[in-house]
């Protein structure tokens, strides 16, 4: 009965239909999409924010391993270079760090710059902390082993006693006087060459004032005291003598002013050896033979062996030919078309190494690319005496493919392979080196590839790849520095990822 009288009590306001379930229903939706939203949406955001921090935190560790890890490696080398002293030390670590080209494509998002660029800035200082004086660089132990090998030299006229006759044409130098060896004072050599005081040398050379002509340019050594001056002095300014401590500080001026005059944009650097002589293997053997050489300290003994009459027949051909050249057109490389026959009309045909040599001073050096992508900044914090530029075409001479060889096999070049190479990466990429201008050989190197894509409205994007620092130079921060100087690279390119890399990377070449 109860049951049945129970609905009964109920009136129509208590009783729950379906239409008033619906309305409820409503009631509790609007109240959901007008209060509850707003405080989702506070709450979401706040997690987006959240995990957004967590994020930035995790991608600043990850950077700062990274980092360590590098700074850990440059350490562990500074270490092994005061025990090794062999071409191989340090061959591991750095191609270790050439196979990560995945992990150096940064993006280029906000909060990622933010990082690498505080991480970047910790590690200029760093590299300051630890650098107290820039000065000059420390010398070579005597544990460096530098590489010798047997290097052929023309005939030379002698008098009744054995002494070379003076003056006598060598390549497109006329050697004036050889000097004589300081043994006493350890900077009147090095390792690589000797600087006679009274030595002597002239040759041919556009002037620097006048853009019509050529003139005779005489380079001499004289005494300074405490080192060496290198004095250079032209035909036709012989009031204006140039004076600098090295012979790449002097010619680097005589190269300006002649590039100046004639308003060419081509590069002003010089290689002092090179127009000194030093590196001509001839030149380097009559040095090498003066009284005292056998006392200095430092220098490493070389090898030579005279060529054959007739081989040496062709080469002294072919540099006379270039000499004309020099003299008549301004440029000793341009060959007339019977000068291949001519040189081919010898005996015996001389090899590409002697050609080689006998070419060697007379080529205006290429750079491979425009200095203007040379970062300032980095130049400025190297050593006295380190120089950062571009890879040139007189390399091969300063021993890059030695120091290339720290990474991987390089395989057996002579300079016309050389030239081959060099003509075409000029065309498709560019190579930077840091130079030890003192001893004239690389130091280290490395290489950015940039690589053109159709994202980001035809963008580049930089590729950092071979850093390679040669067992002698390790220690010095070089290769951070060449990672310096390749994201200023890129970054002056315009890529879009490249030039905001951290710390782990490799050697140094350049595509456009």
């Amino acid at each position: 009965m109860s049951t049945h009288e129970s609905p009964q009590q109920l009136t129509t306001e208590d009783t729950i239909t379906p239409t008033h379930y619906e309305e409820m229903e409503d009631n509790s939706n609007t109240e959901i999409n007008d209060d509850n939203i707003k405080k989702l949406k506070r709450k979401l955001k706040e997690i987006q924010e959240l995990n957004a921090a967590i994020h930035k935190d995790y991608s600043h560790a990850k950077k700062k391993i990274r980092t360590l890890t590098y700074e850990r490696n440059i350490s562990r080398m500074e270490s092994m270079s005061q025990i090794l002293s062999d071409d191989e030390s340090g061959s591991d670590i750095y191609s270790d760090l050439s196979d990560t080209d995945e992990e150096l494509d940064v993006a280029t998002s906000s909060n990622k710059s933010k990082i690498l660029k505080k991480l970047a800035h910790r590690s200029i200082e760093t590299s300051h902390d630890s650098a107290t004086v820039i000065s000059a660089p420390p010398k070579r132990t005597k544990a460096t082993i530098i590489p010798v090998k047997t290097r052929r030299v023309q005939p030379i006229d002698r008098d009744e006693e054995g002494n070379p006759k003076l003056p006598q044409q060598i390549g497109v130098l006329t050697v004036l006087s050889l000097g004589r060896i300081i043994s006493d004072r350890p900077t009147f050599h090095n390792e690589r060459y000797i600087f006679p005081v009274g030595y002597t040398v002239s040759r041919t050379y556009p002037s620097m004032a006048d853009p019509t002509s050529n003139t005779v340019i005489t380079s001499t050594i004289v005494d300074g005291g405490d080192a060496p001056r290198f004095v250079v002095t032209a035909a036709d300014m012989p009031d204006e003598p140039i004076i600098a401590n090295s012979a790449t500080g002097a010619w680097t001026v005589v190269v300006r002013r002649s590039n100046e005059i004639r308003q060419r944009e081509h590069s002003n650097s010089a290689s002092g050896p090179d127009y000194y002589g030093f590196k001509h293997p001839t030149i380097a053997k009559l040095i090498q033979d003066l009284p005292g050489a056998k006392d200095l300290k430092n220098y490493v003994w070389q090898n030579f062996e005279e060529m054959e009459p007739r081989a040496a027949k062709g080469v002294m051909a072919a540099a006379e030919k270039k000499r004309g050249n020099l003299e008549q057109m301004g440029n000793a490389n341009r060959r007339a078309p019977k000068e291949v026959a001519m040189m081919m009309s010898a005996d015996v045909t001389p090899t590409d190494e002697d050609f080689g040599e006998a070419d060697e001073l007379l080529k205006i050096e290429e750079y491979l690319f425009d200095e203007k992508y040379i970062s300032p900044q980095v130049q400025s914090e190297l050593y006295e005496g380190y120089r950062l530029c571009p890879l040139r075409s007189m390399d091969y001479h300063r021993d890059y493919l030695k120091v290339l060889s720290v990474l991987t096999e390089v395989g057996h070049h002579t300079i016309e392979t050389w030239n081959t190479q060099f003509q075409y990466m000029k065309k498709h990429n560019n190579t930077l080196t840091i130079t030890d201008e003192e001893h004239d050989c690389i130091a280290a190197t490395g290489t950015i590839l940039i690589e053109h894509k159709f994202v980001h409205k035809n963008g580049i994007v930089g590729h950092i790849e071979d850093i390679a620092v040669d067992s002698s130079y390790q220690g010095k921060k070089l290769g951070f520095r060449i990672i310096e100087a390749l994201k200023y690279i890129a970054q002056q390119a315009g890529c879009y990822k490249g030039f905001n890399l951290t710390l782990p990377c490799s050697p140094l070449i350049f595509f456009v």
